[in-house]
């Protein structure tokens, strides 16, 4: 069997890639496209970076609640700055 060392080490990486993935959805407030980067459904308290698509803009805030409705989820969010906004995100 020959194998070249770019493609074991291709594969080697392939199996290794870390399992989170870009979670799609929106501000309800500002309606803007938001992004998140996480392989599970976020916990009351946790922190996440919320990356705002239009404006280029990674926020960070607190979990506040997760509600889980037909299609889609939503997480409240409090920012540092104390307001508090719902992202509507894909359902998973």
């Amino acid at each position: 069997m020959k194998y070249s060392v770019p493609a074991l080490f291709l594969a080697a990486f392939a199996n290794c890639a870390s399992a989170a993935f870009a979670w799609d959805g929106f501000d309800s407030e500002s309606i803007e496209l938001v992004e998140i980067q996480m392989d599970s459904d976020p916990g009351i308290g946790e922190t996440l970076d919320i990356k705002y698509q239009e404006s280029g803009i990674t926020r960070t805030g607190i979990v506040q609640s997760v509600k889980h409705n037909k299609s889609t989820i939503e997480i409240a969010i409090r920012y540092p700055d104390n307001s508090l906004r719902t992202l509507v995100m894909e359902g998973r």
